[in-house]
């Protein structure tokens, strides 16, 4: 197949891992430990702004040995049992997806839940998918969440310890680290990981998807105009437990991009506008990732308006950005790019386009990976309803809809088409009268209101 961008086009350390499907995000990583082992997986910058790189090669051995312990922990042994093993915990972005690495790598399949949630909806989630193990970080907001949940449940919940960094790089780079068993065969339709959508208004639900959905999900820089292999992406901003965040991780493993991450040594804590801009560029970001919040804390500070002139892209996504914040950094040279994706579907617009659509920066194109069909609202002008139609290309984890016969996920989102060119799109609205925040947190008015 040939793809409008091919990725690593260049690069000395990053070789392509096919991308017909025969490896699946837990075989990449074995795949790059032999091929890419000297490419930088994650960047951090230290308390001296001293840069520090992880490769392939070190990462892929920090997952082998996470994969031990978990194992141990769980107690598996069957190559052929894949149970579920919900992840909560407060950590740097390196060592919480190095986890989540380590779980797929042990034959499991990880469940990352929203630290957000209550006791009552983390026990909620830990039912409806048959979790009988949960990794937890040692601080006491963490265990007491845990602890909570688990006296909710009728059925025993096994609670873990969550690794750390220096367990899973200490261990990886011993010389006595026993390799673990093959992969083995997996199924494509089988689960590789499990999100869960917002919950803001009702429980939150868990939403499987599949090894053949994160396949999908890697490839898709490769509908881009970009190659962004050696590209630094800065995520300071993002928690790894969203999709938002989770899915630059097989954006990794088949585009070779990497990912700007607070150091492993920092205490965690919630990331403010100054500490994740300043750690951005000590790492010397090319890319980075946010809330609108980031980007409207920034345009109203000139001196950091003009520090992100050193970043190529400031990318947004999971809600809108105000209106002013995007006029004021458009005004002064910076290039923001609206990203329009949902747990669901991951990213459906186009991957960080190289600039923005005369017609405006709040407009975006969809990404030519994905089928969608739009559907005229009745009630505004040029106004449509979007559904993400099951393609060769694209597999939505929800097909709640059928559109002429084909399987579609019907995203509730109204999306205002540009009078002059109808291929650009901007956000509305939602169909169902939820009100998106510019931190991308999602509510519904009516029930609030009962």
């Amino acid at each position: 197949m040939r793809y409008p961008t091919l990725q690593a086009q260049n690069s000395a350390t990053f070789t392509r891992p096919p991308l017909d499907g025969s490896l699946f995000l837990p075989d990449v990583f074995e795949y790059h430990a032999k091929h890419s082992p000297e490419h930088p997986l994650f960047v951090y910058a230290d308390g001296d702004a001293v840069k520090h790189t992880i490769t392939w090669a070190r990462a892929a051995k920090a997952f082998i040995a996470g994969a031990h312990i978990v194992r141990r922990a769980i107690g598996l042994s069957d190559p052929h049992e894949r149970p579920v093993v919900a992840v909560l915990g407060v950590s740097d972005q390196s060592s919480y997806l190095s986890v989540l690495a380590s779980v797929m790598r042990a034959g499991a399949v990880p469940f990352p839940i929203s630290t957000r949630n209550s006791s009552a909806a983390i026990a909620h989630l830990l039912k409806s998918t048959g979790c009988a193990h949960i990794i937890v970080s040692t601080d006491a907001a963490m265990k007491t969440l845990a602890s909570g949940a688990a006296a909710q449940m009728a059925d025993a919940l096994s609670m873990h310890p969550m690794p750390t960094f220096q367990q899973l790089y200490q261990e990886g780079g011993s010389a006595s680290l026993k390799p673990l068993p093959p992969i083995g065969d997996i199924d494509k339709e089988a689960h590789a990981i499990i999100m869960h959508s917002s919950g803001s208004t009702a429980f939150p639900k868990a939403i499987p998807l599949t090894q053949h959905m994160m396949v999908e999900s890697g490839l898709i820089p490769y509908y881009s105009e970009t190659d962004f292999c050696e590209q630094v992406m800065s995520v300071h901003a993002v928690p790894m437990f969203h999709m938002m965040g989770f899915v630059n991780f097989p954006y990794c493993a088949y585009s070779g991009l990497t990912l700007a991450v607070f150091p492993p040594t920092a205490p965690s804590g919630v990331p403010n506008p100054d500490k994740v801009l300043d750690a951005a560029l000590a790492c010397e970001s090319t890319l980075i990732l946010s809330s609108p919040t980031f980007l409207e804390a920034w345009a109203r500070e000139p001196k950091q308006v003009e520090a992100l002139n050193k970043i190529r892209t400031a990318i947004f996504g999971g809600g809108p950005l105000h209106p002013a914040a995007g006029e004021i950094l458009v005004k002064n040279g910076v290039h923001i790019a609206h990203l329009y994706g949902l747990t669901e579907a991951s990213c459906a617009s186009v991957f960080i386009p190289e600039s923005n659509p005369p017609e405006g920066w709040d407009y975006f194109f969809f990404s030519p990976h994905t089928d969608v069909e739009f559907v005229p609202s009745e009630d505004f002008p040029d106004v449509y309803r979007v559904l993400l139609k099951k393609c060769a290309t694209h597999t939505p984890a929800v097909l709640n809809a059928v559109v002429n016969g084909v399987p579609a996920f019907d995203t509730k989102d109204l999306l205002l088409r540009n009078p002059k060119n109808p291929r650009l799109w901007k956000m509305f609205g939602r169909h169902d009268d939820q009100i998106v925040h510019s931190n991308g947190e999602k509510t519904n008015p009516a029930p609030i209101g009962e």
